[in-house]
């Protein structure tokens, strides 16, 4: 997802010929660094994923609120 704008970038200047320039390749850079960095320590939080969770638990209180018309 965050190297969406890079690899457009990348593609418009393959693709349609659109200029690549010292700032392009810059922010490229900023964008792999981040997404290398993140990954190699493990994202956010080592634990579980909260937001996760919380959809699971919301979910279950819909369905003991509301059940099924089956």
């Amino acid at each position: 997802m965050f190297l969406m704008g890079p690899v457009t970038a990348v593609w418009g200047a393959v693709m349609f010929g659109e200029p690549f320039t010292a700032q392009t390749a810059v922010g490229l850079a900023i964008a792999l660094s981040a997404v290398a960095v993140v990954h190699a320590t493990g994202g956010p939080s080592a634990g579980p994923d909260d937001t996760t969770a919380r959809h699971r638990d919301s979910a279950r209180e819909v369905q003991e609120v509301a059940p099924s018309r089956r």
